[in-house]
């Protein structure tokens, strides 16, 4: 898997230092799995592939097919872009943009909902408390550790 790695590395036209910092690969640990004292780990082809996308993890991991995958990976301007993008006359992607704004719309509609029973449990809330205001405390007990009690009551009740 080195050599393929280096096939990368040369095919990029990089030194082992950039494709390290392009990668987000320590340049020790790159230097290790180059030179084969390391094996290489999945946590390193996993960063290739993050940076790199066109290579192939197959060929990367096992030297089968192509090292670069043919198709240009479709990068958007933006992800509102690639949202929002009309539909092409494919009736599949018309499904797609068709489901996501359906569902879309049924998010919403739930949120709304969501909203609507929690005022209806706050306006329940305040009435219980409001009920709850109305009452006086009319008398106090105290225990004490020697068995013995006292008792307050409010004047206004006796």
């Amino acid at each position: 898997m080195n050599t393929r790695i280096k096939q990368i590395i040369e095919h990029e036209g990089l030194t082992d230092a950039e494709f390290a910092d392009r990668t987000g690969i320590k340049r020790a640990t790159l230097s290790h799995c180059l030179n084969g004292r390391n094996d290489v780990s999945k946590d390193i082809i996993l960063k290739i592939h993050n940076a790199y996308p066109q290579v192939s993890v197959n060929w990367l991991m096992f030297g089968e097919g192509e090292p670069y995958i043919k198709e240009k990976l479709k990068t958007p301007a933006s992800l509102f872009d690639e949202i929002w993008a009309k539909p092409d006359d494919s009736p599949e992607d018309a499904k797609y943009v068709k489901d996501f704004q359906s569902n879309e719309l049924r998010n919403v509609s739930d949120n709304v909902d969501s909203k609507l029973n929690k005022e209806e449990n706050l306006n329940s809330d305040i009435e219980t408390q409001k009920a709850q205001d109305n009452r006086k405390v009319i008398k106090i007990m105290v225990f004490y550790s020697d068995n013995t009690f006292e008792t307050f009551s409010s004047d206004f009740f006796k």
